[in-house]
């Protein structure tokens, strides 16, 4: 597939006007963007905390735990985005942080 430019579309909680979108030149950058959503919020929560250590469970939850949560991937070929929703994500997610831990 052809794809390249990512919309994130996500409402953060049941209030309308937490509604927004990213835009991201690839997945993996999204993937990564949605990584610091997460690691913003812990570091919200525990401000005292030096490292910001997580499980891949812990992240999946945040992100089943949001509002709405979609992501537009633009497909060149076609001209078009195509839509993903949670569970998608969630799969890509997965696979994302298996890389990254295997890089290490």
């Amino acid at each position: 597939m052809g794809f390249s430019p990512v919309l994130v579309l996500v409402q953060w909680n049941r209030n309308k006007s937490s509604k927004t979108f990213y835009e991201y030149p690839s997945l993996e950058e999204a993937l990564q963007g949605l990584c610091s959503w997460y690691e913003n919020q812990l570091r919200q929560v525990q401000p005292h905390l030096v490292r910001i250590r997580y499980e891949a469970n812990d992240l999946l939850h945040f992100l089943q735990q949001l509002t709405q949560l979609e992501c537009l991937l633009y497909d060149s070929r076609e001209g078009k985005y195509i839509p993903y929703g949670k569970e998608w994500i969630k799969q890509r997610m997965l696979g994302f942080l298996t890389r990254k831990a295997n890089m290490k």
